[in-house]
């Protein structure tokens, strides 16, 4: 199988105690945002 890293990002508003969440339609649910990440 073959290895693929992926990121993932907390975006804090902490004045509104609100995070950033993408909803993802595909599988309707909601995560953090992010995504794969390249090799240098």
């Amino acid at each position: 199988m073959k290895r693929i890293n992926v990121v993932y990002v907390l975006i804090l508003d902490e004045s509104e105690e609100k995070i950033l969440m993408v909803q993802n339609k595909n599988h309707d649910n909601w995560s953090m945002s992010g995504g794969a990440a390249k090799q240098p």
